[in-house]
């Protein structure tokens, strides 16, 4: 319950627009190597944080991905299993599907651009993919790891 509640809070994202052109999104990097997204769109925005954070750590966006899935086990043997288990234990999956509805249509619509983000650099970097069976991943699945990490995070 703590959980969706800290969802919910940061749920108040202004309004945006569920259409994405990548076309339009400018990912510019400074002399730190920092990236600054620049979009018309909110949710575009969304979708060019995904990516640039897929370029800096698409490895570590994907084993929180993998336990979002309940897929840790067959990356990760079982140490992996472990997690899968632990995530099913704390109810993250059912959280998520009783909670969802409660989130913002905004948010979930940052959500979406975030994850069609991750997901459009996941099919143009193969290579890097981890688990074939990975991608595409869901709202559900990405939730469901943010009720993980939080649950670890704050370790209630």
């Amino acid at each position: 319950m703590k959980y969706i509640l800290i969802l919910i809070c940061i749920a108040n994202i202004p309004t945006i627009s569920a259409q994405i052109s990548p076309e339009k999104i400018d990912i510019v990097r400074d002399k730190w190597g920092v990236a600054h997204i620049y979009a018309e769109k909110d949710v575009e925005v969304s979708y060019g944080l995904a990516w640039a954070h897929s370029e800096d750590g698409f490895k570590t966006i994907q084993s929180t991905l993998l336990a979002g899935k309940l897929m840790a086990g067959r990356q990760f043997g079982k140490e992996g299993a472990g997690i899968d288990f632990f995530t099913q234990f704390i109810g993250a999956p059912d959280v998520v599907k009783e909670k969802k509805d409660e989130l913002s249509p905004e948010f979930l619509a940052l959500l979406d651009g975030y994850i069609q983000g991750i997901n459009s650099y996941a099919k143009a970097n193969k290579e890097e993919v981890l688990h074939r069976k990975l991608f595409p991943v869901t709202a559900d699945d990405m939730l469901t790891a943010f009720v993980l990490s939080l649950k670890n995070f704050y370790k209630v």
